[in-house]
């Protein structure tokens, strides 16, 4: 017996290939936090305490967010509307990290654009396509600058 509501809540192919992505970022942001632990306990005794302390934190961030992804992910995957706004929320970051970044120079342009790609896109979609929209129950939230 099928539930009209669990029909109507199918998940689209692209929540599932953000969810991936996120699941990938995630992993890539617990495997960097891990390997930045091990290289400060490592050379902890050589270097600045105010080295090793921006790195453990540093560290400590990556850990957060890789975990931070990983919820993302079964939000998203489980079609829970608070996973809808969470990645927005989360692309929005990091597309004002990226900003940061540039201004900083520590990005270059093309470095720039590579790295707010994926936030740019992943934005659009969750916002324009109707689809995604009506899947998180958001679509009754009207933008009029893009009509």
């Amino acid at each position: 017996m099928s539930d009209m509501s669990t029909l109507s809540r199918k998940r689209p192919i692209g929540i599932s290939i953000i969810a991936v992505f996120l699941a990938f970022s995630g992993l890539l942001a617990l495997i960097g936090a891990m390997l930045n632990f091990v290289s400060v306990s490592r050379e902890f005794g050589r270097m600045p305490n105010h080295n090793a302390a921006f790195l453990l934190t540093l560290g400590v961030v990556s850990a957060f967010l890789s975990i931070y992804a990983f919820a993302l992910v079964y939000g998203l995957w489980t079609l829970k509307r608070w996973a809808f706004w969470s990645t927005l929320a989360l692309e929005v970051i990091l597309l004002i990290q990226n900003i940061v970044l540039w201004l900083m120079h520590v990005y270059t342009p093309v470095a720039f654009i590579l790295n707010s790609l994926a936030p740019l896109l992943i934005m659009g979609y969750l916002f324009f396509n109707q689809e995604v929209r009506a899947t998180f129950n958001t679509s009754q939230i009207r933008f009029q600058w893009y009509k």
